[in-house]
Formats: C-alpha cells, sequence, structure tokens
C-alpha cells in the first residue's frame, strides 16, 4: 500500500477452527480496520490489500500465522488474596501494569480457594484458523481516522 492512501476495509467473516467448528463470525455486522497501521493480521492485511468490495476468500491460516503459537510462559498463578475484590470470575479480563513493552490482557482461567490462574495467551492461541472473508466496503480514511490510528464510525 502506498502512503497517503490508507484504506478502511470493511468485511464480513467467519471463523473455524481445523475441524470445522466455527468459532466466531460477524454475524451481519462488518468488521472494519485501516489497512496498512498493523490492526488486522499480517496474513488478513496482505490477502485483502488491493481488493475491492465483493471480494471472497477464504485463508487456512497455521497458528503461528494466526494468533501465535501457546505460549506456556503467559500462564501465572497467583494468590487469591492479591485480588481486591471478590467479584472475580472465570472468564474475566484486565490489563495488568507490567515491566514489559507487551500490553497484555489477562484472562482468569482458573479460581481456587487459594489460587487464581491467568492465561494471557489469545484465546485462539495454537490453533490453525480458517477464515472466510468477504468485503463489504472499500473506502479511503479520513484524516481524522489516520491521526487516531482508528475506524470512526
Amino acid at each position: 500500500m502506498k502512503a497517503g492512501r490508507e484504506r478502511v476495509i470493511s468485511f464480513n467473516f467467519l471463523i473455524r477452527d481445523s475441524l470445522g467448528n466455527e468459532l466466531e463470525s460477524s454475524d451481519g455486522s462488518p468488521s472494519s480496520y485501516i489497512q496498512g497501521i498493523g490492526a488486522a493480521l499480517p496474513a488478513i492485511e496482505q490477502a485483502l490489500d488491493g481488493q475491492e468490495a465483493g471480494f471472497k476468500t477464504e485463508l487456512k491460516l497455521s497458528a503461528a500465522e494466526a494468533f501465535g503459537d501457546y505460549n506456556e510462559d503467559y500462564i501465572i498463578t497467583v494468590p487469591l488474596s492479591e485480588f481486591e475484590s471478590e467479584d472475580i470470575a472465570v472468564g474475566m479480563e484486565f490489563t495488568a501494569d507490567e515491566d514489559s513493552d507487551e500490553d497484555l490482557i489477562w484472562r482468569i482461567s482458573k479460581i481456587t480457594d487459594s489460587e487464581v490462574t491467568l492465561d494471557a495467551n489469545h484465546p485462539y492461541a495454537g490453533k490453525a484458523l480458517n477464515f472466510f472473508i468477504e468485503l463489504t466496503e472499500v473506502r479511503e480514511a479520513t484524516a481524522e481516522e489516520i491521526e487516531q490510528g482508528a475506524v470512526i464510525n
């Protein structure tokens, strides 16, 4: 993509695992991103670059091409007493203050009487995925969208 021609790509999608199980879909409400700023998976950006509304494709991505391999280092167990609130539940997500350059989203995967297990892996990490994509709209990004780095609806 040439600089100065940032485009907003809107698309419907369906994601299936390698066994054909549906994991997620846009369900008729298109998702949008600005092409070329790293807001979508690189394989998706590459496949959609230069395409127009009506384009359809199926992408079969390895775990590494999709959301990465499952990383055991992204699982930690902490004492339950570290949580100030008793209103925690499996599946809750939050960010933690880290001394890392990575912005990790931690998800509670297990709670016992004394410990909480946190997992920062993407829910689809370690999975080969099939993406079915249909472009619904392609337009030039506005100056405000380019400045904010996000699509404004």
